[in-house]
């Protein structure tokens, strides 16, 4: 599964997997001008997937355009490999020092 293996290397560089609430953090901290001025277009958050009404397993993603929406976890070829794909995971240095 695509989410797995991103997850897991996430852990491997030793981030957190972060709560789907994360994304609507992200959105009222980060802006679009900001997202765009890093070259980033889309941030999907790697939260435990959650599923949507159809059962679906999905991941909350923001993009630049002030848009907020949802990743389907098993499209067709996977997660993006293009630049502007930004994976949001947990450093727990940071994060417990910012609390």
């Amino acid at each position: 599964e695509q989410t797995e293996f991103v997850q897991k290397f996430g852990k491997t560089k030793g981030y957190d997997i972060p709560d789907a609430d994360v994304a609507h953090l992200l959105r009222r901290k980060i802006s679009n001008e900001e997202m765009k001025k890093m070259g980033i277009s889309t941030l999907i958050v790697m939260h435990k997937p959650i599923q949507d009404p159809e059962g679906l397993p999905i991941l909350l993603t923001l993009d630049d355009d002030g848009n907020f929406y949802y990743y389907y976890c098993f499209t067709a070829g996977g997660f993006s490999k293009n630049t502007g794909v930004g994976y949001v995971f947990i450093d727990p240095a940071t994060w417990s020092s910012s609390k």
